[in-house]
């Protein structure tokens, strides 16, 4: 007589509730440690692509007699223009790429492929920008900012004597309310290339201990007198 097969039982609904049960409790922990590393590596390869900017910057100043492009009138420099496009155009032969405009984290903006062409940064301007560039930045003083995160906020619509621009300037005075970062594309923390070569990630505590210590003296008395212009895309 053949001995009868033993008969596997499947997954009682108890048992298959469980499991997905536990399937789901570890999704949830493992989620936001995913969420935690993604965002983390779009901040190092921000940090990678606003050194970039500001070394393009500080070239090409160190190819006219130490004069920043905004110091410089058209078409060498961008003195007087008031698009933050237009200032990073007149780097493109030291930023080689305007990909490198573009932040990781920013998904509300289309990337630029070329400098021409109808995707190019000529053409998208600035839509294809993450990036603000501060127009107040002179020689010798190494403090002040070269470019930063669009995601800051301050005084807008003010001048900048520096750069020749009138009503599209904002303004970070530390002592105003109003500056700092926001949440557009990092969550209220940004990335700051200064005039020294160095590349910082500030939390909005950082940001205005740094800007009370640029040595911006401003373009007025007063209230402005820490006007740390920058200007936004």
């Amino acid at each position: 007589m053949r001995p009868k097969a033993n008969k596997r039982e499947g997954f009682t609904l108890t048992e298959l509730l469980v499991v997905i049960a536990i399937i789901a409790i570890l999704a949830a922990m493992l989620l936001p440690a995913l969420a935690r590393s993604k965002a983390k590596a779009q901040r190092v390869a921000d940090v990678s692509n606003i050194r970039q900017v500001g070394i393009a910057i500080a070239m090409s100043a160190h190819d006219h007699e130490g004069k920043y492009p905004w110091q410089r009138k058209p078409p060498e420099g961008s003195y007087g223009l008031d698009k933050a496009w237009q200032h990073f155009a007149t780097v493109s032969n030291e930023l080689v790429t305007p990909k490198v405009l573009h932040c990781p984290a920013d998904k509300q903006r289309p990337i630029a492929e070329t400098f021409n062409g109808p995707n190019g940064l000529f053409a998208l301007e600035n839509s294809a920008v993450s990036y603000a560039i501060g127009t107040e930045a002179t020689e010798g003083n190494a403090s002040m900012h070269l470019a930063s995160d669009r995601n800051i906020s301050g005084r807008d619509n003010q001048r900048c004597s520096v750069a020749g621009i009138t009503n599209a300037i904002t303004t970070l005075n530390p002592f105003n309310g109003g500056t700092g970062w926001t949440a557009d594309t990092h969550q209220n923390e940004g990335n700051m290339a200064l005039a020294d070569g160095s590349v910082h990630s500030f939390t909005q505590f950082q940001l205005l201990e740094h800007l009370r210590n640029t040595g911006d003296v401003g373009n007025e008395t007063g209230a402005g007198a820490y006007s740390n212009c920058i200007l936004k895309p």
